[in-house]
């Protein structure tokens, strides 16, 4: 399906992610499933952190549609 991206930001800064990478993925579902490992590694205060999901328009940097929001299910570093 494409190329997406995903943003993990804090509430308190949503416009500034302070973690951010890129998925290629055949669709939205594999993307956010991918999207949500990312979020559940980086996010280290579940009422603070969460993901945005985007899909890039066309390859064309800073380009990008949203497409949802990503609950983290674990703070980061619990599991290990």
């Amino acid at each position: 399906m494409g190329r997406f991206r995903v943003d993990v930001v804090s509430v308190d800064e949503p416009d500034q992610p302070f973690h951010r990478a890129y998925i290629d993925a055949g669709s939205i579902e594999a993307a956010a499933a991918a999207a949500r490992w990312i979020v559940d590694d980086h996010a280290t205060n579940l009422d603070l952190h969460y993901g945005d999901l985007w899909i890039e328009a066309g390859g064309r940097s800073g380009s990008a549609e949203y497409v949802c929001s990503i609950e983290p299910t674990v703070a980061a570093g619990s599991l290990r």
